[in-house]
């Protein structure tokens, strides 16, 4: 069997972990982000800090972009832009992480969520300019509006997929899509991305410990998971990133 080695061999990478001081103050930071929420300072509702790991905490809170930096953000950004507007699929955005930060697939899927969740609250998010970049992947609604959510859902629970076992990802993608139906209401494309994220981490993670990445994929095993694809017309001529 043909095997494929591409220049840049990709590694899991290391999660992050608590600081020394950051353990002493876990109950301390719950109960004050508690008491910010009743009195209205903070839309959140926090999740408790204690017996959790900082991944979780920080992608629950949309915290990753400040306290688990990889320091690729600006450069990916700075990439992302020069593609046409709504030109920018998924794996665009995958592979020039994974150049970026050089075959580390936790980095690279952490750089993808730091810079689509650095301000989840904004209310005007359809109007910055690397949103507009963002190949609309939902389908149930005209190609306008707020397309982060989409995004940062995806490369989110795909992460957590990547560095927990199968049934804890998929449970926590099934929670979050429970606390945002009493939050904001029923979302199904929401819901599908959230399920489909951490089946793609829990893939992926399998695909590494395999190593079958080495192996090409057959002319007949490769679909298309942007249907309808009327977003790559044949005679467009985007930036396609190499490996």
């Amino acid at each position: 069997m043909r095997h494929y080695y591409p220049r840049i061999v990709p590694t899991m990478g290391e999660e992050h972990d608590w600081s020394p001081d950051a353990k002493k103050y876990l109950v301390y930071g719950f109960w004050h982000r508690f008491g910010r929420h009743i009195f209205g300072k903070q839309k959140e509702f926090p999740s408790p800090l204690f017996l959790r790991s900082k991944l979780f905490l920080c992608l629950a809170c949309g915290w990753t972009s400040r306290y688990c930096v990889t320091g690729q953000e600006a450069a990916l950004t700075e990439r992302l832009m020069k593609y046409p507007d709504r030109r920018v699929q998924l794996h665009h955005m995958f592979a020039e992480s994974y150049i970026l930060n050089k075959g580390n697939i936790y980095l690279t899927f952490l750089t993808c969520e730091n810079i689509l969740a650095g301000d989840p609250y904004r209310e005007d998010r359809e109007n910055d300019p690397l949103q507009k970049k963002l190949a609309y992947i939902r389908h149930d609604s005209k190609d306008i509006g707020d397309n982060y959510g989409a995004w940062y859902h995806f490369f989110g629970i795909s992460l957590y997929g990547l560095v927990r076992a199968g049934i804890v990802s998929r449970s926590v993608a099934e929670i979050e899509s429970v606390g945002s139906f009493f939050l904001e209401g029923a979302d199904k494309q929401e819901d599908y991305i959230n399920r489909y994220g951490a089946i793609f981490g829990k893939k992926f993670k399998k695909m590494m410990k395999k190593e079958t990445w080495k192996v090409p994929l057959q002319p007949d095993e490769r679909t298309d998971y942007m249907l309808p694809n009327k977003l790559q017309p044949d005679n467009m001529n985007y930036k396609k990133a190499s490996f």
